[in-house]
């Protein structure tokens, strides 16, 4: 529920109001209601028109007189409405100028987060000299639960506020013309006609040509994020902008420093790792070589917690629904601790090692058959509640009656699932094959994926880097071949905190020879990864999209850019194979289910988020999920206009979605059919979404425009 504006002038203390008061007529917190109190809220708004310094008390009805009876301060307060804005070309890059958007908010697009479910306030970005004074329209509040502003209160109820402004002493000839200028200045739409040489442009092929599109931050979308962050109802980092008069009076009220989503991908350097010979040597010296982080962690704990009934349900039904999600936490954090020992015995049945160890839980995990494991049960049980005993946070639930069963129901599954991993499956079309790469390196990439997210890299980014790969697989090889869809494995993730220092690229006089300057420091926050990707190909005619005689060719064809950073394949006396065709989907497997413990798949997820709110909630329960970006929601139809890199071009709101974090036991316990049916990305695009989904099992074939 809101908070009164009369809680806020009960309050005694002169300096403490003072903050609460400009605290709650912010852009960036929740806004306050003040039906029943129109008169005080317009002089709190007459006075923020001033600089904090020169007005001591918001509530000083002689400063806001002073704001409306002075011709000049009230002029200049009124023409910062045509500066307002429902989305902020301006963020990040104060340099584009005299340009602004105001449009409707986007239909609302199943599974993912827009402004669509956010209140259409209005934000400002003009002249920074000018912040203060366009506080007094721009100011957001609740009446009768509504949001609004007092622009659009004078627009829609001027019987009710032109009197009020008349009161606060405004004179007659400027109330007859205040709701016509103001409806001037806030037309439905205003559009640029023109694109600004510093708002991005980003490629989109929707299968049949390309269109040009400029991400633009919606001022309702970003100051939701501020509020749920400070609350710390979602993880955030600081994103810092030098000049923050300048972007907007959103980012000037936070002092620069913006909240933006922090999920980065749940990527982790196990501590048991190397050769199974050092493996060995650390079991016969009595150390464990299971993961113990898994034990450890925060959600494996309240999932404990839950099962042994430390939690309070109103209803059966939430009790049961409850439970089944502790004990898919509990079976995901079983194969992890369980993880390493399978990464060891694949070692092993690889390499054709033999094993030096005596006897012992350990020996038999790494030789018994699989159809056998099933006979260790009891032991594996009972090392798991000795290694439960010595976690830091799980030691109280080891030995619990109330969890021996569930936790030996789970080990029992694993078992059962590993001994069954081989199961054959119907081989596809000879259409069909795969590419595999792997040991992938990626420099600087943007981890700021959109203005709101700092995470994992930009799902579009993956599919532009597939795109550019298949015209240039198309361009060399001589006919048609179809990326039809894209897996994706990141196996390192390291988050760089130093800002890049631009490149002296503009001179400082444009007349006349002068030296070269740099551009303003934007706060980037870039990424390095290790990464595997395994591209599904098709080609025309049921022909072979690629033959092994071709590699060195899609090797060649390889793009050296992704997310904004430089893309390396790994060194070559470390990974020589690192490009490999498979046209038998079970060989492709092999391979990926032996990928190293730590890293995470990106799956596409069947559910969803259409509200910033719901967010909390769904994380808390799905702890493997992570929001990211997952593409773009156009805001108008795709239109000619001056400066477009393509023939059409068009405003779109980035649009955040969720994603499936799995690691690779996880996938390996899944199986084969699973990690074909649920693992590929593919982008589709309609008259108004540019979206990342679940590829289906094989889409149909088009072509791609020729290289310009």
């Amino acid at each position: 529920m809101s908070m009164h504006l009369d809680d806020l002038l009960a309050i005694e203390n002169l300096e403490e109001r003072d903050k609460q008061l400009r605290r709650a007529f912010s852009p960036a917190t929740a806004l306050v209601e003040v039906s029943g109190s129109e008169l005080k809220a317009l002089t709190i708004m007459c006075n923020l028109s001033f600089k904090r310094a020169d007005v001591p008390d918001l509530l000083s009805v002689a400063h806001a007189k002073q704001a409306l009876y002075d011709p000049v301060h009230f002029e200049r307060c009124l023409n910062e409405v045509r500066w307002f804005h429902s989305h902020n070309l301006k963020y990040p890059d104060p340099r584009v100028s005299h340009q602004r958007l105001i449009l409707p908010l986007p239909q609302p697009v199943p599974g993912v987060i827009t402004s669509s479910a956010e209140p259409a306030l209005l934000g400002w970005s003009h002249n920074s000299t000018e912040v203060n004074r366009a506080r007094l329209f721009s100011a957001a509040f609740l009446l009768d639960g509504e949001e609004t502003c007092l622009a659009r209160q004078v627009i829609s109820s001027p019987s009710k506020w032109l009197p009020k402004l008349a009161q606060r002493s405004l004179p007659r000839e400027a109330c007859k013309q205040l709701r016509q200028r103001l409806f001037e200045f806030l037309e439905q739409s205003t559009i640029p006609e023109e694109i600004s040489p510093y708002s991005k442009q980003i490629r989109v092929f929707d299968g049949w040509g390309y269109c040009s599109v400029t991400p633009v931050v919606s001022h309702s979308l970003l100051s939701k994020i501020q509020q749920l962050a400070n609350g710390r109802q979602l993880r955030a980092t600081t994103i810092e902008h030098a000049h923050p008069a300048s972007v907007s009076d959103l980012v000037a009220s936070q002092g620069g420093r913006i909240r933006a989503l922090f999920y980065p991908p749940p990527v982790y350097v196990p501590k048991v790792y190397g050769l199974a010979s050092a493996r060995s040597r650390k079991t016969m010296q009595g150390r464990t070589v299971f993961d113990l982080k898994a034990l450890s962690s925060r959600h494996f704990v309240l999932a404990l917690d839950q099962l042994v009934g430390n939690r309070g349900f109103q209803t059966l039904r939430e009790r049961r629904k409850a439970r089944v999600a502790s004990l898919r936490i509990i079976r995901r954090s079983l194969a992890q601790w369980l993880s390493p020992m399978l990464e060891w015995r694949d070692d092993l049945e690889k390499r054709g090692l033999k094993l030096n160890l005596s006897g012992g839980l350990e020996r038999d995990l790494l030789v018994m058959p699989r159809e056998s494991l099933a006979e260790i049960l009891l032991s594996l049980l009972n090392r798991l509640q000795v290694e439960l005993g010595q976690s830091r946070h799980g030691k109280i639930y080891a030995y619990h009656p109330e969890l021996m069963l569930p936790l030996k129901n789970q080990l029992r599954w694993l078992l059962n699932e590993l001994a069954k991993e081989d199961e054959a499956i119907t081989e596809e079309s000879t259409s069909l094959s795969y590419l595999h790469l792997s040991g992938l390196r990626v420099f600087d990439a943007q981890a700021l994926s959109n203005p709101y997210l700092v995470g994992i890299p930009s799902l579009s980014a993956l599919w532009g880097l597939a795109h550019q790969y298949q015209r240039k697989l198309t361009e060399l090889l001589g006919r048609q071949i179809q990326i039809a869809g894209t897996a994706w494995h990141i196996a390192q993730y390291n988050l760089n905190d130093a800002k890049k220092l631009p490149e002296a690229r503009s001179p400082r006089k444009a007349a006349i020879p002068s030296e070269i300057k740099r551009p303003g420091i934007l706060d980037n926050k870039l990424c390095d990864m290790t990464m595997e990707l395994v591209f599904k190909l098709v080609s025309a005619e049921g022909e072979a999209p690629l033959s092994q005689e071709e590699l060195n060719l899609a090797q060649a064809a390889f793009p050296s850019c992704f997310a904004g950073g430089c893309l390396q394949p790994p060194c070559l006396y470390e990974h020589t194979q690192w490009c490999k065709l498979h046209t038998s989907s079970q060989e492709l497997f092999d391979d990926l289910k032996r990928l190293p413990t730590g890293g995470i798949w990106v799956y596409p997820t069947e559910t969803g988020v259409t509200a910033l709110d719901e967010l909390p909630q769904l994380l808390a329960v799905k702890p493997n999920y992570r929001p990211a970006s997952v593409g773009f929601v156009a805001l108008e139809d795709p239109q000619y206009r001056v400066g477009s890199l393509e023939r059409t071009h068009c405003y779109a709101e980035p649009a955040i979605g969720v994603v499936n974090c799995l690691g690779p036991i996880e996938v390996r316990l899944a199986g084969l059919k699973s990690f074909l049916e649920n693992a590929f990305w593919q982008m589709e695009v309609d008259r108004r979404a540019m979206l990342l989904h679940k590829a289906s099992l094989l889409e149909p074939f088009y072509g791609v425009r020729p290289t310009p």
